[in-house]
Formats: C-alpha cells, sequence, structure tokens
C-alpha cells in the first residue's frame, strides 16, 4: 500500500486528525477527530466514544495503566476495526477512560503509529503515513 496524507487540525497544543471507526449497530463508519499523541504508549478512547460505537465498556476487563503523571485503570477492548484516510486496522487494542476534557474522545498512540513510518508536515497541517513491510 502506498503512503497516505490526512488532514491535521490543531488546538492549542494538540494535533487531531480524522478517524473513522466501525460502529457495531449500525455496520458503517463514523468520523470521530482524535488527537495524536507521540508520547503515548498506547490508543486510548474515551468511554463515551466507545459506548457511541456499541461497545459496552464494563464488559471489558480492567488493568493498571501508567499515565504521564500517575497510575490508573483502564478497560481494555479490542475494535472490530476502523479506517485512516483509505487504510484498514483490524483488532485494535485501545484503552478505555474518562478524559477530564470533554473536548477530547481519544488518542493515537505509538502502538497505532508504529505500524507506519510518519512524517509530520506543520507548515502544510498534514500527517504523512507510510505503511511498514517489515512488521
Amino acid at each position: 500500500m502506498k503512503n497516505f496524507r490526512l488532514n491535521m487540525d490543531r488546538v492549542g497544543s494538540l494535533f487531531f486528525i480524522k478517524v473513522y471507526f466501525y460502529q457495531l449497530t449500525t455496520q458503517k463508519y463514523e468520523e470521530y477527530w482524535i488527537g495524536v499523541d507521540t508520547g503515548a504508549a498506547t490508543t486510548t478512547l474515551s468511554k463515551d466514544l466507545l459506548y457511541d460505537l456499541g461497545y459496552n465498556v464494563s464488559e471489558y476487563p480492567l488493568t493498571g495503566i501508567t499515565t504521564a503523571t500517575e497510575r490508573d485503570y483502564a478497560n481494555v477492548i479490542y475494535l472490530k476495526r476502523l479506517k485512516l484516510g483509505d487504510f484498514e486496522l483490524t483488532n485494535i487494542k485501545v484503552n478505555a477512560i474518562d478524559f477530564a476534557s470533554p473536548y477530547i474522545s481519544g488518542v493515537l498512540g505509538l502502538d497505532l503509529l508504529t505500524k507506519f513510518d510518519v512524517n509530520f508536515l506543520f507548515s502544510q497541517n498534514l500527517i504523512e503515513f507510510t505503511p511498514r513491510t517489515d512488521i
């Protein structure tokens, strides 16, 4: 698969891109703006977003996680699928938490980002993804 670019929006020091998540009930993709966090080890989504997608978060196991500032607990969920541009990923492990800000629905972490070579083109408000063939 060839590389692709996604528009990036900046709010303060946070960068967001459109991600399309598969909604279990309607069996269609839904668009969400998700933060890109190169400092996050694991992709994390809000419980509200996951409920909107048809996941009953409370049915999934809790695990201890370490954030930049504290130790916490998150439900671990495997998403059926999502799309970045036209690139589809399946069986994606995510942590489910309640974010402090209602404006953040989730962040893509290094677990997902490292499936690609990623270039930030800040002058053009773009992120370029090249799927890796070595993993």
